[in-house]
Order: structure tokens, then sequence, then C-alpha cells
């Protein structure tokens, strides 16, 4: 669904928040088209964290 909405300009800029481990996964999946859009990630254990705090 990512890939589709990217392809079709309906996301023009992309960021990835994600634990460590689950970014490297993601990123073995990362399909080509998914590049121009990525703008950057973020390595992050988010448990323990409030939404103000990841704002």
């Amino acid at each position: 669904m990512m890939l589709l909405s990217c392809t079709n300009a309906e996301i023009s800029e992309l960021i990835v928040v994600a634990a460590p481990r689950t970014l490297g996964e993601l990123r073995k999946r990362y399909h080509q088209k998914l590049g121009p859009v990525l703008k950057t990630e973020i390595a992050m254990v988010m448990s323990g964290h409030s939404v103000d705090d990841l704002r």
C-alpha cells in the first residue's frame, strides 16, 4: 500500500521511525521506487515514550 501511495504521488516525503532491529528488516524490503520519497530513517526504541515525547 505504501509503494502504491508513493508511486501515485500521494506521498511526497517519507520519514521512517522504528526500532533499530526493525529498521534493519524494513531496509531489506524497501522497493526501489520508495527511494525518491524516503527522506530519512530514525532508529529509535519508542516503548515507554508518551505521544508528546514523540512529537
